[in-house]
């Protein structure tokens, strides 16, 4: 995947996944799921649970032959 096309996808990701902004703040930027929590006044217990909602539906909106 070119770079392009990996930044429309991160783009199409933004758009249509609500909590695509933990995956990237968890992944990308390190926040652990603790600061998170405390950021949003959320428990760490649901950042979790939509972190998990958000990784599930990124692997299903992938195509089949991308690779990290």
């Amino acid at each position: 995947m070119n770079p392009q096309d990996f930044q429309s996808l991160l783009e199409q990701l933004r758009a249509r996944l609500p909590d695509f902004d933990l995956f990237e703040a968890t992944y990308f930027l390190g926040f652990t799921q603790r600061e998170l929590a405390e950021r949003l006044g959320i428990s760490e217990r649901m950042v979790r649970r939509r972190l998990k909602r958000v990784r599930e539906r990124i692997a299903r909106m992938l195509p089949e032959d991308f690779s990290a």
